[in-house]
């Protein structure tokens, strides 16, 4: 029930958030303009890259788990897990609660509860490394594009590239040396415990320890199959880009023209990067506030609070809707009796 009650006090304070900006905007009188030309169909588009967003995910289960004898092959099956895990993510602080979830949604349909870590772990990584390629694709290319015209935000965007270089960096060497990097957690933690930085030490160094031992578990799982891991890169790709291409849509949407689908693309992946690490649920605040800097380089003034809903209904409030569907209609199944079987080993508690 508190859960419950939890998740209805952070939709509030969001759309409280969104409620707040377009008072502040003053250019909410003008928004009867924006729909003279509206276009349906590219929002649905919008809902289709969502879609197949989902779908992603669930080739990524399904491709991940193939080898493993007691994991379920149905494509739906990991569809579902999928949408919930972006549902609890979205949810919860630093979105921390969509993998343990999908771990234990894929312990009630037998997949062991070590394998399912290691999965996800080893698609976390992958995740990483291809947002982080596609980070730096844009900021090659289109560095200067920010320069000309948000030069206040080129700094936050050369911070993004800092901290994906050093965790691809930190990926490597969890790859390449378990022992070592072990060694070396172990003297950073201690140094964050020295100036107070972390608390229960112990606690965080079990967390660290299982997460190198998960992460080369799932590297032994794969190990040698490079078609697996190709289309892990492929799959994770054409997720990052349906997501990020969701203002675009929204920009057609509104009968905007004029700007390409690369560069409204490439704004998507600097915008994610600087606002994952904020601790709302959803990033709330910071998304809103990073599309309104970014997002006048395309869209009309008139246009940016409206073309701001829209996106954060696609790309969060969605998935709060959806996820949350599939979440209650599994509570009502259990509750009918009707459970899912089990078929191997539960999940290990996240």
């Amino acid at each position: 029930m508190r859960k419950k009650i939890l998740t209805l006090v952070l939709l509030a304070v969001n759309l409280a958030i969104i409620l707040a900006i377009g008072l502040i905007d003053p250019h909410i009188k003008e928004l009867k303009g924006a729909f003279k030309r509206f276009d349906p169909l590219w929002l649905v588009g919008g809902f289709g890259l969502m879609l197949v967003f989902w779908s992603m995910d669930a080739c990524k289960f399904l491709v991940s788990l193939r080898l493993t004898a007691r994991a379920p092959h149905r494509f739906f099956t990991y569809f579902k897990v999928a949408v919930i895990g972006q549902y609890y993510s979205a949810i919860t602080p630093f979105a921390t609660g969509g993998q343990p979830m999908q771990v234990y949604y894929l312990g009630r349909y037998g997949v062991p509860g070590g394998t399912a870590t290691s999965v996800l772990v080893i698609q976390y990584v992958i995740l990483l490394i291809c947002h982080s390629l596609i980070y730096i694709g844009a900021f090659i290319t289109r560095s200067a594009m920010l320069l000309n015209h948000a030069p206040g935000l080129f700094p936050f965007a050369v911070l993004g590239l800092i901290v994906l270089l050093g965790l691809i960096f930190s990926v490597l060497a969890m790859a390449s040396h378990n022992k070592r990097l072990k060694r070396i957690l172990y003297w950073g933690l201690r140094l964050l415990c020295r100036i107070r930085i972390v608390k229960h030490p112990l606690r965080q160094w079990r967390r660290l320890r299982n997460a190198v031992e998960d992460f080369h578990e799932g590297l032994s799982l794969l190990h040698g199959d490079r078609r697996t891991m190709v289309l892990l890169v492929l799959l994770t790709a054409v997720q990052l880009m349906c997501f990020f291409s969701i203002p675009f849509f929204v920009y057609r949407s509104l009968g905007l023209t004029g700007a390409s689908w690369l560069d409204m693309t490439m704004v998507g992946a600097f915008i994610q990067v600087m606002v994952s690490y904020f601790p709302a649920p959803g990033a709330s605040g910071a998304s809103e506030g990073a599309f309104y800097a970014f997002y006048p380089i395309f869209f009309p003034a008139p246009f940016i609070f409206i073309a701001m809903l829209m996106w954060r209904i696609l790309s969060y409030y969605l998935n709060i809707a959806v996820g949350g569907l599939l979440v209650f209609s599994d509570g009502i199944r259990n509750l009918s009796g009707k459970r899912t079987p089990v078929l191997g080993r539960g999940p290990a508690k996240p």
